[in-house]
């Protein structure tokens, strides 16, 4: 741990991932074991109910507690929305930190990773920049990511901007004030009540990427990460998109929507085509979705011993 905090003083740059629960926290460890190895930066894992058992030179340990808000009478609610805005904004404020990048726990990263620090972090304005769905337009069970509950409650209209994914994104001090909007949305009485009451029954309505992207409809923003980290649910798919790297596959079309981008065939895939290569292999930034560890760790081998 000592290496880390060298590390944060000497560079200013962080990895920040969330887990909750200790079957999650168990899973990042293939994440922390390649950043330990790929990466110059050190990562700040933000934990909850459970330990972390295991270390690793780069990484700090950040104990937190989850956020209630009061449903009714009757249920406290545990605020698992607001997580990957609180983790963000804290790391931030209270770590002698310039710029970090957020990862969900479910990201297993290649050698690439740190390019992310130096594509983006000089075209940061007030507003973190995510990372770009496959698709323009996204819905979820033939919803909208972005209700008109929602857009009517923060003030936004409808806008034309790609759908943005909350699984990965850069920030830095310039964008404080975006982080603490997207944690009092995220808390909103008004928006839990809608979800939590009126709207029980459906799924994905309110989360943190619906108010994520409402937000960036509200900042005006226009910059995005190209989609380069490739959905990814088995240790097969990833070895699918080594081999197609390598050559040992055929050619693929390009997908209908990122035409810089590949589309996986469907039995490797995300379904409904949210799976992509980026054109090169120095572009891929790693494999987003694996959560059986025995998936993660056949993954790992395969990013290992093929980079």
């Amino acid at each position: 741990m000592k290496k880390a905090y060298i590390s944060l003083e000497k560079y200013k740059r962080a990895y920040v991932v969330c887990a909750v629960g200790q079957s999650y926290i168990d899973s990042t460890e293939g994440m922390i074991k390649l950043l330990n190895e790929y990466s110059k930066y050190p990562v700040i894992l933000y934990y909850s109910n459970g330990v972390v058992n295991y270390k690793y030179d780069n990484l700090i340990v950040q104990p937190f507690r989850l956020s209630d808000r009061k449903v009714n009478d009757e249920h406290t609610l545990k605020l698992f929305t607001t997580l990957k805005a609180e983790v963000t904004l804290n790391s931030i404020k209270h770590y002698n930190i310039d710029t970090v990048v957020m990862l969900d726990s479910d990201i297993l990263p290649t050698p690439n990773i740190d390019t992310v620090f130096d594509r983006f972090e000089s075209e940061l304005e007030n507003y973190p920049i995510f990372l770009k769905y496959a698709w323009d337009i996204v819905t979820v069970m033939g919803r909208p990511l972005v209700s008109e509950y929602i857009q009517t409650i923060i003030g936004v209209l409808p806008a034309k901007i790609p759908a943005m994914c909350s699984c990965l994104c850069i920030a830095n001090r310039n964008c404080i004030s975006f982080l603490e909007d997207w944690k009092y949305w995220c808390e909103n009485e008004a928006l839990i009540h809608y979800h939590y009451i009126l709207n029980k029954d459906i799924y994905y309505d309110f989360n943190d990427e619906s108010i994520v992207n409402a937000l960036l409809w509200k900042y005006g923003a226009t910059k995005f990460i190209p989609c380069d980290l490739m959905w990814a649910w088995k240790h097969e798919s990833v070895k699918f998109a080594l081999d197609f790297y390598e050559g040992k596959v055929g050619d693929l079309p390009k997908h209908q929507s990122n035409i810089e981008h590949y589309k996986v065939p469907e039995q490797y895939e995300v379904p409904h085509g949210l799976s992509v290569l980026p054109t090169h292999k120095r572009n891929l930034l790693g494999f987003h979705g694996l959560k059986d560890l025995n998936e993660i760790n056949l993954s790992i081998y395969e990013i290992r011993t093929r980079y």
